[in-house]
């Protein structure tokens, strides 16, 4: 991919006062935690020490710039200080990080976070305005943020290649429960390499699970 294209991605992190090396970092430490989960831990083990240490990680960085934690009936996100945006981590598939492919998130977006993407850039007509042929009348749903534009740090895990691609990107408005699989922008990263002695801290270990959770936590 051309550095064209990724200098294009810089100019538009640095309007949300974003780098790239906010994103390695973050998937960094999800690499790391993934490889330090025992070889007899549980089959989830490596997708949830990943998904924790790279949300983490990033929500860490972000908090040390004015941000704040939106934690919207546990769908976890990052709120920017200024500009009403907020960032989050999604898990997306073979297509992540090539503009030229289609993006389909790896799992269902949950009610909550559909809810937060209600004002997100659309282009095109509106697919949540609901129209009732016999009274003529319409309605849309309700933001429960106003304003707010929601972006995902997408990342996919490929074992074969030993690299994990990434994007900074926008769904479009997200209509229920589902796969997330328009969006409105999406912004390439590059690959990173995480065969052994590639990059910072690698530890011994077979990453050989791909697998990640998504999830929201339910209220008590």
């Amino acid at each position: 991919m051309s550095d064209e294209l990724y200098r294009r991605t810089e100019k538009k992190l640095a309007e949300f006062d974003l780098t790239p090396q906010d994103f390695e970092d973050a998937i960094w430490a999800g690499i790391n935690a993934r490889r330090a989960v025992p070889p007899s831990a549980v089959e989830t083990s490596k997708g949830y020490a990943d998904w924790t240490h790279r949300h983490g990680t990033l929500r860490e960085t972000l908090l040390g710039r004015g941000w704040s934690l939106l934690d919207h009936h546990g769908a976890p996100f990052s709120r920017h200080p200024k500009v009403p945006m907020a960032l989050g981590v999604l898990q997306g598939d073979a297509g992540t990080g090539d503009r030229n492919a289609p993006l389909t998130s790896r799992y269902d977006s949950g009610t909550r976070t559909a809810e937060l993407t209600l004002e997100n850039d659309n282009p095109g007509p509106s697919q949540f305005a609901l129209f009732d042929p016999a009274t003529g009348d319409s309605s849309t749903p309700t933001a429960p943020i106003p304003g707010l534009k929601v972006w995902f740090l997408v990342t996919w895990w490929n074992d074969i290649e030993h690299q994990v691609r990434a994007e900074f990107s926008q769904p479009k408005p997200i209509d229920g429960a589902r796969k997330i699989t328009d969006w409105a922008e999406r912004f390439p990263l590059p690959p990173l390499d995480f065969r052994p002695n590639a990059g910072p801290s690698i530890r011994p270990g077979d990453p050989a699970d791909p697998d990640e959770l998504d999830f929201e936590i339910p209220l008590r």
